[in-house]
């Protein structure tokens, strides 16, 4: 049996939370482990790439993390964009004035 075929369920999954920050609904994206009581990679050992095997796990899961912290810096980015700029037009409208 293969490493792919052992693997039924995803380990990690990407939870959304909401956070009010000045009348503005943020999303924020949080990385969550799934602890599954079957886990078939650790049967694999070292004679049969096992070190290999954790060493790559361990790096996509920082890969990962590096994508959640991106994606979440975007969405918050696009998410403020448009309340920033009507904001910004309502000063100057009053400054105007």
């Amino acid at each position: 049996m293969s490493v792919r075929q052992s693997i039924r369920k995803a380990t990690l999954r990407v939870d959304v939370d909401g956070v009010n920050v000045a009348g503005v609904q943020l999303p924020i994206l949080t990385l969550r482990e799934l602890q599954i009581g079957d886990d078939r990679l650790s049967e694999i050992g070292i004679t049969k790439g096992g070190f290999q095997i954790q060493k790559a796990k361990e790096k996509f899961r920082g890969l990962v993390e590096c994508l959640v912290k991106i994606a979440s810096l975007q969405v918050i980015e696009f998410s403020l964009k448009n309340p920033v700029t009507v904001y910004s037009r309502l000063l100057i409208w009053l400054w105007i004035r």
